[in-house]
């Protein structure tokens, strides 16, 4: 109950403040926002009602987990990411890089469920499984989502360098400590999972 009720509140507030408010109705009240939140809310609970019956069709609760995954978290991860580390991204592009991300791992998802193309030409393999294209579609996804927010930034008013002070980095003041140890520092472990992950899928290959 503790994880629907957070995840149900970060829903309303997402679409009611950085969505409706930001791009729908900038206009809003506060009154109204509030009363936007309630019915978030509601919407919510009857979504993930109906998600929960839903997710008895797939084989395995993670393979529900994994496309899950690929629509939300693989564009979620470039948009992040661009954010995060270019100062040039727009409100805009981000936005809108992410709806496109979003938009076509689920349209990739429903042309293979619903065989309008081969699930071959999602993995770029003859001999592939669901979690394969789970996989592949997340990678798509992100990859969209990567392109299509920096070239919509490109044609998009960007934010004042001045209100991305603490958002972006090379803008963020940064206090660096020269007497920590190699191992508590976060680029050793960085390099270290890097290398890790490189020899794991050199054994698997």
């Amino acid at each position: 109950m503790a994880g629907q009720a957070g995840n149900i509140s970060a829903f309303n507030t997402v679409w009611t403040y950085d969505i409706y408010k930001s791009v729908i109705n900038r206009k809003a009240s506060d009154t109204h926002l509030l009363w936007m939140g309630r019915v978030a809310t509601v919407v919510g609970v009857i979504v993930s009602l109906g998600t929960a019956y839903w997710a008895k069709s797939f084989p395995s609760i993670m393979d529900y987990m994994q496309a899950i995954f690929s629509w939300v978290n693989a564009p979620l991860f470039a948009t992040m990411l661009l954010g995060m580390f270019i100062i040039w991204i727009t409100p805009n592009g981000a936005f809108w890089g992410l709806v496109l991300g979003m938009g076509s791992s689920i349209i990739m998802y429903l042309a293979v469920k619903f065989e309008w193309i081969s699930l071959s030409l999602l993995t770029l393999s003859d001999v592939s499984s669901d979690m394969a294209a789970n996989f592949w579609r997340a990678w798509w996804a992100w990859l969209i989502c990567f392109a299509a927010t920096i070239i919509i930034s490109l044609f998009t008013k960007k934010k004042p360098k001045e209100e991305l002070v603490g958002l972006v980095k090379g803008l963020t003041p940064e206090s660096l400590d020269k007497d920590i140890k190699l191992t508590k520092k976060p680029e050793f472990w960085a390099v270290l999972s890097l290398i890790v992950l490189i020899i794991l899928n050199i054994y698997y290959w």
